[in-house]
C-alpha cells in the first residue's frame, strides 16, 4: 500500500493577522489552545493513513516552526524558501519535487483549516491500494456563497470547472487539493507558471493546475466535506467565537 505524500502550505506572510497586530507568525497562532498547523493536521491523521510529509516554510520563520513542532511531537521534513513564491501552485510544485515516491498520491493543504471527510478517506485509500479509480484525484468542498474563496461547478459527482474568488455556486473548495499521483502536479504546474496570464489577483492559485487538467482530460471528484472549518482570518476565528494566543485577534 502506498504512503499519501503531503505537502502543508506555511510559506506566507499572514498579512491579514499581521494588520491586527499580530507578532506570532500565522501557523503557530494559537485557536483554542493548539497551534494553527494542529488543526490542519488533525485533517490528515483522520484519514488513517501513513503520510509523508513536507512542510513548506519561510526560512526565516523555519527555526520557529521547527521547535514548534518539535514540541507538539509533530514529525515533518522542511522545505524552506528565501521569499514569498508568486503563490501556492508555485511554493507547492517546488515543494514536491521533494518526494522521494512521485508516483505515490499527494493531498496539498492550507495551514488555517480543520477538514473532515468520508469520501476522501474512501478515494485516497482506494488510489493508495492500487484500485481501479475513475476519477485522478479530487476537490473537497463545502456549502458557502462568500467571494473570499474558490468555487466549483458539478454534475453528477463530478468537478466541471474551478475558478478563484468567483461564486458560480454554493460548492466553495475547502482548502484540500489531492491527486492520485504525485506526478501530475510535477508534470504539469510548471505550464502554468510560465505565463502570468495563469495568475488570479496577483497569484499562481492550485485552482487553476485543477482547470487545466480538466480541460486536458482528466476527471475530478467533488467531494463533500462532514465537517469544514476555515481559520484563514482573524475575521473568520472571530465568527466561530474561538480563543486565541494573543487574545486580540
Amino acid at each position: 500500500m502506498k504512503d499519501l505524500n503531503t505537502i502543508l502550505l506555511m510559506a506566507g506572510r499572514g498579512e491579514r493577522f499581521k494588520q491586527n497586530n499580530c507578532s506570532i507568525i500565522k501557523p503557530l497562532l494559537k485557536v483554542e489552545g493548539k497551534p494553527l498547523y494542529q488543526h490542519a493536521l488533525k485533517s490528515v491523521d483522520l484519514l488513517n493513513m501513513n503520510y509523508n510529509l513536507i512542510s513548506a516554510v519561510l526560512k526565516e520563520n523555519l527555526q520557529e516552526i521547527k521547535n514548534s513542532f518539535k514540541r507538539e511531537c509533530r514529525s515533518s521534513r522542511f522545505f524552506s524558501f528565501s521569499k514569498v513564491t508568486r503563490g501556492p501552485l508555485e511554493t507547492a510544485f517546488v515543494t514536491a519535487s521533494s518526494f522521494e515516491n512521485p508516483e505515490n498520491p499527494l493531498l496539498i493543504l492550507d495551514c488555517d483549516l480543520l477538514v473532515r471527510s468520508s469520501q476522501l478517506k474512501t478515494l485516497i485509500q482506494s488510489h493508495c491500494m492500487g484500485k481501479t479509480s475513475l476519477f485522478d484525484g479530487g476537490l473537497v468542498y463545502f456549502n458557502s456563497n462568500l467571494p473570499r474563496y474558490s468555487y466549483l461547478s458539478v454534475s453528477s459527482g463530478k468537478v466541471t470547472q474551478v475558478v478563484e474568488k468567483n461564486v458560480i455556486s454554493s460548492s466553495a473548495v475547502a482548502g484540500l487539493y489531492y491527486l492520485k499521483s504525485t506526478q501530475l502536479l510535477l508534470e504539469h504546474a510548471g505550464e502554468i507558471l510560465k505565463s502570468e496570464s495563469n495568475m488570479d489577483r496577483g497569484e499562481f492559485y492550485i485552482s487553476k493546475l485543477f482547470q487545466y487538467l480538466i480541460e486536458n482530460n482528466h476527471s475530478f471528484q467533488a467531494i463533500s466535506s462532514d465537517e469544514h472549518i476555515s481559520m484563514g482570518t482573524p475575521t473568520e476565528i472571530k465568527e466561530r467565537g474561538f480563543s486565541t494566543i494573543p487574545a486580540h485577534i
